[in-house]
């Protein structure tokens, strides 16, 4: 039984795994029932001008205006020489002003991204290749004649 006076022995050792949260089901239940109804009634207020239903969907129902989508081409990642390649190229773009540092870094974001990919992929091949080669010695050793 879990101690309240420890926490080392939360509600985590009395709650089993994956229940859900009573308190997050009623709001749940009350959407899934109400739900289409109160966003109906809800921007009908705030297209009458009331501000704080105005600011509840600006700020959460209606998609934030953010940069527009950066038109460079594909890129190319498939080895880490294209990928250096890519990331020169993306710094070209910088210094020639043809897209801001903020997109230089979403993009170098993916491309360290697809490196690490790559990079987990040839420690794989490597990692089998080492195994298989002890494996053969093994049994190459087994074969030999004492």
């Amino acid at each position: 039984m879990a101690n309240p006076s420890n926490p080392a022995t939360s509600l985590a050792a009395v709650v089993p795994p994956g229940s859900r949260n009573k308190k997050s089901l009623l709001p749940q239940e009350v959407l899934g029932e109400y739900g289409e109804r109160l966003i109906r009634k809800s921007l009908n207020l705030a297209l009458k001008g009331d501000s704080q239903m105005l600011r509840m969907f600006m700020g959460y129902v209606l998609p934030k205006n953010s940069e527009p989508p950066v038109k460079i081409g594909p890129l190319r990642l498939g080895t880490p020489e294209e990928l250096l390649q890519t990331y020169d190229s993306v710094m070209e773009m910088v210094a020639a002003g043809q897209i801001t540092l903020s997109a230089a870094k979403d993009i170098i974001e993916l491309i360290e991204a697809r490196r690490l990919i790559i990079e987990t992929k040839e420690h794989e091949l490597r990692l089998k290749a080492l195994e298989q080669e002890r494996e053969a010695e093994k049994q190459s050793r087994m074969m030999q004649p004492s």
